[in-house]
């Protein structure tokens, strides 16, 4: 009924929120690289390294500030939970039922604010629609039990869609960590064994890390393995 109003603002934040923490893992990755070759690159523009190193700063401080201050977090999930109530209620207002208001559980210790526009906003669109004026006999409930399975099709496609973007996303973070972590290492023995250019050898056992550990904790962010496994369980348990 109301669904896609709240889905469109979920996504519109989601993506906001999850593009400004990856830009900071990898502007943090940047920084060092930065003052890292402020150290070892010579230039005739004694400002470069220093303002390039600056700017990422900088780049990191606004992503933490905007989503602070828009609250891209909380809106994201604010509207996901809405959205979602709502897809449930369209399922259910047919047969002459609701889904209940959302209350977070006691254990995560939840401010009674939290979700409190959620569960007003929910609740007023709830009094607003009613039930729904028919009669409950064959063709009506084949009708809704097409509706569902047609709203299940298109939730089990996105699930599919879901389980490979994110496996695909998770191994390339690991393999690109253990790939920029194992560089690290030939470099540091070429360095110890004087196989190459000191300064050069040296500037990347100090770089290769920190964009290893970029993707690293853009792993752990993400949690794509545990997604990626969620999904695969919800696609192989449900049958349309």
């Amino acid at each position: 009924i109301y669904s896609e109003r709240p889905d469109v603002l979920a996504t519109r934040y989601g993506l906001r929120y999850r593009f400004s923490y990856r830009l900071k893992y990898g502007l943090a990755a940047l920084a060092v690289g930065f003052a890292v070759l402020g150290l070892t690159v010579e230039t005739r523009y004694e400002w470069l390294w220093p303002s390039l190193e600056l700017g990422s700063i900088i780049g990191i401080l606004a992503c933490f500030s905007l989503a602070w201050v828009f609250r891209w977090h909380e809106r994201w999930l604010d509207y996901r939970l809405l959205a979602e109530q709502f897809r449930v209620l369209d399922f259910l207002r047919p047969m002459g039922e609701t889904v209940p208001v959302f209350h977070p559980p006691k254990y995560w210790e939840a401010p009674p604010t939290r979700h409190s526009c959620v569960r007003w906003y929910f609740r007023a669109r709830l009094r607003e629609c009613s039930l729904p004026n028919g009669a409950v006999r064959d063709g009506y409930v084949r009708k809704q039990v097409n509706n569902v399975r047609i709203v299940a099709e298109v939730q089990l496609d996105y699930n599919t869609g879901k389980h490979q973007s994110a496996e695909r996303g998770y191994h390339f973070t690991e393999w690109a960590g253990f790939v920029l972590f194992a560089i690290t290492a030939a470099a540091c023995i070429a360095h110890v064994q004087g196989w190459g250019p000191k300064l050069a050898l040296g500037a990347l056992t100090a770089m290769l890390p920190a964009f290893g550990a970029a993707m690293e904790g853009l792993q752990a962010q993400e949690e794509g393995k545990r997604i990626a496994g969620r999904a695969e369980a919800i696609d192989r348990k449900s049958v349309v």
